[in-house]
């Protein structure tokens, strides 16, 4: 059997969990992605997984969502904190495969999940914030405006790598910063 890491395979978790045992693991037949490496996928008993789920979830971090152009028969999210090793006989049919794109994305949730990415760094935030704030306040800083477009991109990639909305976050902290009125104006993320 041929598996390959990005498929989506139908997988059987139902007998996984002795009954009567409550668990938050995800059961029954349902799509999974295969995150193991191929080398990993070709020369052992079992391969590692990521259960979907079609239920509405709230926001998490490592949660990343499955369009039905994957294979699915309906909109779906990747639970990358479950991802867990299965036996390759749980397998049941290969259905589709995520997107270079998509896969990035579940690569990157499963860094935040083991710790592998910097956890948000509000100091940075509340730097970046006030060096937008600084150029603003003093024109003669950047007659160009290549400083303030430098800044606000840094500032849209970095709240954006972690799932969060810059507006919101530039505009909860530009008020811990001294702004005179006129100021505030111009700025308006």
């Amino acid at each position: 059997m041929n598996i390959f890491k990005g498929e989506i395979w139908k997988v059987n978790l139902s007998d996984k969990i002795k009954e009567g045992v409550n668990t938050q693991r995800q059961l029954g037949v349902r799509p999974c992605y295969i995150s193991s490496n191929n080398l990993y996928n070709k020369y052992s008993p079992t391969v590692q997984i990521i259960p979907f789920t079609s239920q509405e979830k709230k926001f998490s971090p490592v949660h990343v969502y499955i369009p039905m152009s994957c294979g699915l028969t309906k909109v779906s999210t990747a639970l990358v904190e479950k991802e867990t090793d299965i036996d390759k006989t749980d397998l049941i049919e290969k259905i589709g495969e995520c997107s270079i794109e998509i896969q990035k994305e579940i690569e990157r949730a499963i860094q935040k999940q083991k710790g592998m990415v910097e956890p948000f760094d509000i100091y940075r935030v509340k730097k970046l914030t006030n060096a937008i704030i600084q150029v603003y306040k003093n024109k003669e800083l950047d007659t160009s405006g290549l400083i303030k477009s430098a800044l606000l991109d840094e500032f849209k990639w970095y709240c954006g790598s972690y799932g969060y909305d810059y507006k919101l976050i530039f505009n909860k902290y530009k008020n811990n910063c001294k702004i005179e009125n006129n100021v505030r104006k111009l700025i308006a993320i």
